[in-house]
């Protein structure tokens, strides 16, 4: 296991977190809150990583050096070995990783598919809401239905 200063790793973690606030900021208005979540995380975590100098396309987890990922860029956007991009359709920390290392953390929102936009989370609660009115009107005159007929029933 890799020791690590304690000075030096509360350096970094402000470093990481000043450089960070930027694009978690703007990511904040664009991306659900599950997602933001887990985009915080995953930037804190990218101080578990270290690129192999021997293969800039690896990373390497600090403490147990057993841990390795491989990065590729296809179509303009990094992929990573671990899984996490393609499973859940948003940035892993090693991905993360690569684009705060280049500086290109501003391109944060091309790595987040629809379904963890905002714009997304709000029409699909509009839609819910607007099935849950027709739904209520629904019942409303259903249950004002069966109150004719039973004044009806009862003037009888």
């Amino acid at each position: 296991m890799m020791f690590i200063p304690q000075k030096t790793l509360k350096t970094s973690i402000i470093v990481i977190l000043v450089k960070s606030t930027s694009f978690i900021q703007l990511a904040k208005e664009y991306i659900s809150e599950f997602a933001l979540i887990k985009l915080v995380l995953h930037t804190i975590k990218t101080l578990s990583w270290k690129f192999n100098p021997e293969d800039p396309l690896e990373l390497i987890n600090v403490s147990n050096p057993e841990f390795k990922y491989t990065l590729d860029k296809k179509e303009e956007k990094w992929n990573c070995s671990c899984g996490f991009f393609k499973a859940m359709l948003m940035p892993c920390e090693h991905i993360l990783k690569v684009l705060t290392h280049e500086g290109i953390e501003m391109e944060i929102l091309d790595y987040f598919d629809v379904r963890w936009l905002r714009s997304i989370h709000i029409e699909v609660d509009d839609m819910v809401l607007e099935e849950l009115e027709r739904m209520i009107s629904q019942e409303k005159d259903h249950q004002e239905g069966l109150i004719d007929e039973e004044r009806k029933s009862d003037k009888m």
